[in-house]
């Protein structure tokens, strides 16, 4: 398996696609929300040196306006692989997916507030994937 670093996106004006500066880790199966002009990259994999799958617990942010990638002080408490996300009201809710450890489906829910930068919550629920956003709006 190779893994890529690189990150494109299509200009409307110029109808094409680009490269922008690259993640600063590869990932697979991670997920992704966009909050307030930031792209944050949560969870997922990689390999290690000996092409072993490894969890990928921190969290990157990519600024839209300066085209720079930064790591964010706060780490997921623990590793989610094909979760689903949402934002709603300035949280991020990152919801089952599967561990790469035994893949079996995940029944957790964690949350990051970007507004206060509180310390992420754990809850446990028995909901995954699909309904992430009706049913996070309401928690």
């Amino acid at each position: 398996m190779t893994l890529s670093a690189q990150i494109q996106y299509n200009i409307k004006i110029s109808n094409k696609w680009i490269s922008r500066s690259p993640m600063l880790q590869r990932r697979v199966y991670h997920s992704m929300a966009a909050v307030q002009r930031r792209l944050y990259v949560l969870g997922g994999n990689d390999l290690d040196y000996n092409n072993d799958r490894i969890l990928v617990r921190h969290i990157d942010s990519y600024n839209i306006d300066t085209d720079q990638w930064t790591r964010c002080n706060f780490n997921l408490l623990t590793g989610q692989n094909e979760s689903g996300v949402a934002v709603h009201n300035g949280r991020i809710y990152l919801v089952g997916g599967y561990s790469i450890w035994t893949n079996e489906p995940l029944a957790c829910i964690q949350v990051r507030d970007l507004g206060s930068f509180l310390k992420s919550q754990v809850f446990l629920q028995g909901f995954f994937l699909h309904s992430c956003y009706q049913k996070a709006k309401f928690i």
